[in-house]
């Protein structure tokens, strides 16, 4: 009789960054980032994964008393090199 047990986890989307995470006690590796693809982790392991595209962010709405509106928005992306900083 063989046992084969499921080593291999991927990170699914292409639009995705992971971390490895241990399912008996939830920590994180925050050591290295992950990408879209497949990786012999271990049977313990799973990916923590979060959005590595870009996000816009809206500022509108500010009315001053002259009744003059501004409309201002910025975008901003998760570099890799800076994933292991988030905390």
């Amino acid at each position: 009789m063989h046992l084969r047990t499921n080593v291999y986890r991927r990170v699914e989307n292409v639009l995705q960054y992971g971390f490895i995470r241990r399912k008996s006690t939830g920590t994180v590796d925050t050591g290295r980032v992950y990408t879209y693809g497949r990786y012999l982790v271990g049977p313990d392991f799973k990916f923590k994964t979060f959005p590595a595209d870009a996000h816009y962010i809206d500022l509108k709405g500010f009315m001053f008393i002259l009744l003059a509106g501004i409309y201002f928005w910025f975008q901003i992306k998760l570099l890799k090199k800076d994933c292991n900083k988030i905390n």
